[in-house]
């Protein structure tokens, strides 16, 4: 019975976070939008590099963050979307498969890092308040 409690409570609604945090969130979204980069594979790590920032560290950390959280996750299926022994169809719908995938992890973390950032920019700001009174 315990149990059933606790997954009730852990499935019920969070309270929505305060608008200035929402509208750091929109802030912060609209200029991670402006970000660029290239990915590449350097000694069987994943490098990530700004080619466009977005003017806020923080905010390209992110970019690269997601890229870095998802795409090696996708490595093999990446590499058989380029395997020449494949038909060019083969490795058409493989990559195509294998992209909206990317894409999807990439829309989640770049969402809870969002998040992340806009929560601590606002208590941030709190602590800054609290300390002129």
């Amino acid at each position: 019975m315990m149990s059933l409690a606790i997954l009730f409570a852990a499935a019920s609604p969070q309270p929505a976070p305060p608008a200035e945090v929402q509208r750091e969130i929109v802030v912060i979204g609209k200029r991670l939008a402006t970000w660029k980069a290239t990915i590449r594979s350097k000694d069987g790590r994943i490098q990530c590099v700004t080619t466009a920032s977005s003017g806020d560290q923080a905010i390209d950390d992110i970019g690269c963050g997601a890229m870095s959280t998802c795409v090696p996750q996708f490595g093999p299926r990446i590499i058989a979307s380029a395997d020449k022994r494949r038909s060019p169809a083969e490795r058409k719908a493989l990559a195509a498969a294998t992209n909206t995938e990317i894409a999807a992890c990439l829309t989640a973390e770049r969402g809870k890092l969002i998040g992340e950032l806009a929560d601590r920019r606002y208590e941030a700001r709190l602590g800054s308040n609290n300390a002129a009174d």
